[in-house]
């Protein structure tokens, strides 16, 4: 990579070059201040906060008193349902943790329970500090370790060899820096994460397992390497044997509680910890190491070759991918047939396709690695320039045993839409992006296959705790070169104005004012800053485009690639209507255009044709009437939509009708 990149420069400086051509230690070192320029200009910062866990409910949790919630062996828990992002209430009595599946690296199963410095809520601790305290802790509901019942009730005694196990990671990816593949915060040495045991009667917690902090590297050096997979111990296991007598009584608790601490700036939630794949059981032994369990390891990505999402109009068959590949694992020690299929749905919920069944014998994983499904994509996607699509892809597993013990890892879901913006991003940010320079430039290339409107810009701004009150922005279009970098010259450059991070959770919508016609071919969407502050753009790690993302460098005066892995979380928004009524097509010369779409606050309608003592009208899927008024002007009238709830609408004006999302 960083050969390409000195070479791209090095073309850039040809006489420079030819200058030093017979002096190839000064021409190295040129190429090294230049990579070092290029670096030092671009910024990728960790997150001081959870927007997963800020923008979602804190669930109720159960009660620890009443007897029926109390859990018996065997006690199961591989955090599969990453959906509800907060700990299972059946089983755990708090929420401090994050079930995600973006940080860790190649985890046992689908889902992981994270330790950070953030709090439930998704901010950082108030105690927070860059020495070592104490943040996150997962804690059990009451556990009848003094009987069990299944698949008869008998007594449990010391005798019983009852055993809790556990697999767990360190987070932050490989590397030290963001330019390689880092993804969150390693915990530092003096971090630690401890497991304890109590006894309820007592109310006494005793540590029994610790670990100190180290960086993925540490902890397995052969993760990053070329080694086999099932020789890549990503996560390990431990295995602690419950022996003292006086934790079998009826109210067993064990929790996890881990100490972090925060770099110097502030800018990162604290170094992580990922556990996965708890169980806790009587008649087992120190080698009980398998699972009886066929599961998914990884979410779904996107059916699409390059995108998460493209406009309806815009979108080719050719986008598609040819085949969808997804792996499982085989958490045992004996070899089981399984089979696999996936099932689209539209947006109404019909099942538009179903795959063939793929019947195979999935091998233990400790011997024989991943076993990875592929089924090719055949179903022909509606390609209607005039009409949004919002599907699920559901994947299936079907172990063909009946001992499998966890069946909630056995499904997963994707869900892809093809309505009116474009993306390369799954809308969760793992990281920061900006630049450091005052007068600084970016630019993100999109397609255009067929000429359209862009009305709008959505930019993803994360949480900061710096003072952004004199970082004004403008928003920048440009047309591409024959080299797929920008022109010189924009074709649009917005007013200046402010960001506002804190101010709400989720892309913020800018619109482009009047809508800018394009024609087909690449283009490019970025802002101009007008101060040397870090902007704080979120960067989703899960998915890559740096191919398409440049910033313009001021030193060699031309666009250079960003080569960090990642997806800058910005998306061009068209005017393209995107769910519309057969009403709303009643003839070309009347019909009702709404942007942007998906909306967040304000909603923009193209309202030419109108008459007086028109109504606009906006009603849920129920049929209930959540808004009405009068239109006011001819033209594009617009309205606040933020209080209604996350949900899809239709919005009537006259005889005129189209669905949105906010």
């Amino acid at each position: 990579m960083c050969i390409f990149v000195g070479v791209r420069l090095t073309n850039t400086c040809c006489s420079v070059m030819q200058m030093l051509q017979k002096n190839y230690a000064l021409t190295i070192l040129l190429w090294i201040v230049i990579l070092g320029n290029a670096y030092s200009q671009v910024e990728i910062r960790g997150l001081n906060y959870n927007p997963r866990l800020v923008e979602q409910p804190l669930p109720a949790r159960a009660s620890t008193v009443a007897a029926t919630k109390y859990c018996v062996l065997p006690f199961l828990e591989d955090f599969s349902d990453i959906e509800r992002s907060y700990p299972s209430v059946e089983r755990w009595s708090d929420a401090m943790v994050f079930i995600n599946n973006h940080y860790p690296m190649s985890p046992p199963s689908l889902g992981v329970a994270t330790f950070d410095g953030l709090d439930r809520h998704g901010y950082i601790y108030p105690q927070a500090s860059i020495y070592s305290f104490p943040a996150d802790t997962l804690t059990s509901q009451y556990i009848r370790l003094d009987s069990a019942f299944l698949p008869t009730p008998v007594a449990l005694s010391v005798a019983d060899s009852v055993y809790l196990s556990f697999y767990y990671q360190p987070g932050g990816g490989f590397g030290e820096s963001w330019q390689e593949n880092k993804r969150g915060m390693a915990p530092k040495p003096g971090d630690m994460l401890i497991l304890e045991l109590c006894d309820s009667d007592l109310q006494d917690w005793n540590e029994v397992w610790r670990v100190d902090g180290q960086n993925l590297e540490t902890f397995c050096p052969m993760c990053n390497s070329d080694t086999a997979e099932q020789e890549k111990t990503y996560f390990k296991q431990v295995l602690i044997p419950i022996v003292d007598t006086r934790y079998f009584r009826k109210q067993f608790q064990f929790r996890f509680r881990n100490l972090t601490s925060l770099d110097e700036t502030w800018q990162s939630g604290g170094g992580q910890w990922h556990i996965d794949y708890i169980k806790l059981d009587y008649d087992r032994q120190w080698d009980d190491t398998y699972s009886y369990d066929l599961c998914f390891t990884e979410q779904p990505g996107s059916i699409l070759k390059t995108f998460t999402a493209i406009p309806a109009k815009q979108v080719r068959k050719t986008d598609f991918k040819d085949s969808l590949q997804i792996r499982t694992k085989n958490m045992g020690f004996n070899g089981y047939v399984g089979a696999y299929l996936y099932e689209i749905f539209d947006g109404d919920n019909d099942i538009v396709y179903a795959s063939t069944r793929t019947n195979a014998n999935i091998y233990p994983f400790e011997t024989h690695g991943y076993t990875v499904f592929t089924q090719p994509l055949v179903y022909n996607f509606p390609i209607t320039p005039v009409k949004s699509q919002n599907y699920e892809i559901r994947h299936y597993l079907y172990p063909q045993t009946s001992m499998d013990i966890f069946p909630q890892n056995d499904a997963v879901i994707h869900r892809q839409d093809l309505t009116n913006y474009y993306a390369y991003d799954d809308g969760i940010p793992e990281a920061g992006f900006g630049l450091n320079f005052a007068n600084g430039e970016f630019a993100y290339r999109f397609p255009l296959r067929v000429k359209d409107t862009l009305s709008a810009v959505e930019i993803y701004f994360n949480h900061t705790m710096a003072d952004l009150s004199k970082a004004y922005v403008e928003l920048m279009v440009w047309k591409a070169l024959n080299d797929s970098t920008p022109m010189d010259t924009a074709v649009y450059i917005s007013q200046q104005f402010k960001v506002t991070h804190n101010e709400q959770i989720g892309y913020q919508s800018f619109e482009i004012n009047p809508p800018l016609v394009l024609d087909s071919g690449l283009f490019f969407i970025g802002l101009r800053q007008t101060s040397n502050q870090f902007l704080n753009i979120g960067f989703d790690q899960n998915n890559n485009a740096e191919k398409a993302l440049y910033y313009y460098d001021k030193i060699v005066q031309r666009w250079i690639n960003v080569f960090y892995y990642g997806a800058l979380m910005m998306r061009p928004v068209f005017n393209a209507p995107t769910s519309t009524d057969i009403q709303s097509q009643i003839s070309e010369k009347k019909q009702l255009t709404i942007y942007p779409n998906p909306v967040l606050d304000r909603l923009n309608i193209v309202t030419e044709g109108a008459q007086i003592g028109d109504k606009i009208e906006i009603f849920n899927m129920q049929g209930q009437c959540m808004d009405r008024q009068e239109v006011r002007i001819k033209g594009v009238e617009t309205i606040d939509v933020s209080k209604l709830l996350t949900g899809t609408y239709i919005l009537k004006l006259g005889d005129l009708s189209v669905k949105f999302v906010r």
